[in-house]
Formats: structure tokens, sequence, C-alpha cells
């Protein structure tokens, strides 16, 4: 649960509602463990109140909801990403940028954890004649685990990622009704984006834009998915790509200096945006003009 709060404050924008009783079970469970630690009395009252109730009723319970947790967190991040994906292509030049892939690795990590942990649990079932140090190697290996998820985590905390649903908040004169000529709009659209050098801009927004054309995310969207058959990244990045081509047929630039004009923030996310749009990476395409 802790990784799917912190999934979730990273790509969406509100409260946590309901999801705050996700770590309920959590702190039951430690104190739960606190008490039988400190008012159990000695080692021999513990390891009888363990035999007649804990292992029996306790850890098949904790078992099952651990399980089900992790579960429910692993299907719940890879909704959000999903979902995450659309609306940065729909509302980010820089989609590639906040592509949350670090999460991805999460979950795998996480599903890693999850077979060691049901391992664990079943071998005790299926072959009780293991003991502590049996199962030690396993234990060091989820540990190992869990650190780095922790560790990938706060590698991150300096990444500011734009939120999921925050809506647009300025308000448009323009009044959008569905019989507009959505194809001359998009016209417009991209001709005042060209005209204005905008697309050259490495972190521009869908909201930006619409602040530069004195409107709202809803027109621009339904100009360029309407009108256009594109979607805010799929145009910006057209454009920049566009602008790049050009470039290396004029010459006299290296290909770092041709990114950065062309709007983008690093060589690697010009490349992968290039070679996405153009079907041939930026040097194949140079090779191409020198024919």
């Amino acid at each position: 649960p802790l990784i799917y709060l912190h999934a979730d404050r990273l790509m969406r924008q509100g409260t946590l509602g309901w999801r705050k009783y996700l770590l309920v079970p959590g702190v039951l469970q430690t104190l739960y463990y606190t008490w039988a630690f400190l008012f159990l009395g000695d080692y021999k009252s513990k390891w009888a109140y363990s035999d007649a109730f804990h292992t029996p009723y306790v850890v098949p319970l904790e078992t099952l909801i651990a399980a089900g947790l992790l579960v429910f967190a692993v299907v719940a991040i890879a909704r959000m990403i999903r979902r995450y994906r659309v609306f940065l292509d729909n509302t980010q030049s820089a989609a590639r940028e906040f592509d949350p892939t670090w999460l991805q690795r999460l979950l795998m990590a996480v599903i890693a954890g999850i077979a060691i942990f049901i391992g664990l649990e079943l071998s005790s079932l299926i072959l009780p004649s293991l003991n502590y140090f049996d199962l030690y190697p396993a234990q060091v290996l989820l540990t190992l685990i869990i650190a780095w998820l922790g560790f990938e985590a706060i590698s991150k905390t300096d990444s500011v990622f734009p939120k999921m649903d925050t809506g647009s908040q300025n308000h448009s004169p323009e009044k959008i009704t569905s019989d507009r000529d959505w194809t001359a709009e998009g016209e417009r659209l991209k001709a005042a984006v060209l005209s204005g050098g905008w697309y050259l801009e490495p972190r521009l927004s869908i909201r930006d834009l619409a602040d530069r054309m004195a409107s709202n995310e809803t027109y621009i969207s339904r100009a360029l998915n309407q009108g256009l058959g594109v979607s805010f990244n799929r145009f910006i990045n057209g454009l920049r790509v566009a602008k790049a081509q050009q470039l290396i047929v004029e010459g006299g630039k290296s290909m770092i200096e041709i990114a950065h004009a062309s709007g983008f923030n690093s060589k690697a996310t010009f490349n992968r945006v290039f070679r996405d749009a153009a079907g041939v990476t930026p040097s194949a395409f140079k090779a191409s003009q020198s024919r």
C-alpha cells in the first residue's frame, strides 16, 4: 500500500480519500506485535502464546491480508500507469521525460517480492522441517528487494510530475460548440504555434498553449483530436521533428545542437522521439540526405 500511495501522490491530484485506510492493516499489525513483545512475559510465555493462538490463527489471517494488499497494489499501480501515459500524451509535450518507467521496475520488484513471500509461507506448510536457517537466504533476498524499492522511490523525490485530474482552471470567452469546423480550428491553432515558435519550448503543456490562445484545454484538445487527428504530444513533437529535419538538411550543427534548437531537453529524448515520428534515427536520416 505504501508503494501504491507513493505512486498515487506522484501522478494524481486530489485527496487520498478511502486510500488512507489501506494503511490500517499495517498499523494494526505493528500495534499487535508491539503488544506481543512487550506484554506477554518471558520467552516461554511468548512461545506458548504463539503455539496456541498466533501461529494457527494470526499468521494465516495476516498472510491472506498481506497477499491481498500486494496483489491490489500491483493491479492498481499498473492501471494508474496506463491512465497516466494517456494523460501525458494528451497534455505534455515532454511526455517521455515524465514516463513512469521506473515505476514499472518497482512493480517487477514487487512481483518478485510476492513470489518470495508466498514461497516462504508455502514452504512452512509443505516442508515443515525447514527451520529459520534454511529460510534465511530467502528472507535476506526479500529484504534486499524492499530496500531497493525504498532507494528507487527516494531517488525520484525531487522530480515534479504533472498530476492527473487537474482540469483547466482558465475560462475562455469562446463557446465551444459541436458544429464548429474543427479542421479549420486545428489549422488555425497550428499556424499560431508555428508563428509563435512555442513548440520549441521543451516543457510546453496543453495548459500553456490554452493560456496563450486565450482559450481552454477542452478547445485545444478538440482542435487537435478532431481537427488534426493527433494528440497534443504528437502534435508538438511532430513540429519539433520537422524542425530538426530542416536543421539536419541545412547542416552546420551537431546533433546535440539540433536537439536543443528543436525543443528537446536531451539527446536521448530527441533520438527516441525522432525515430518514432520519422521511422529512422537522426543519424540515419542525416546519412540518407548525403547520398
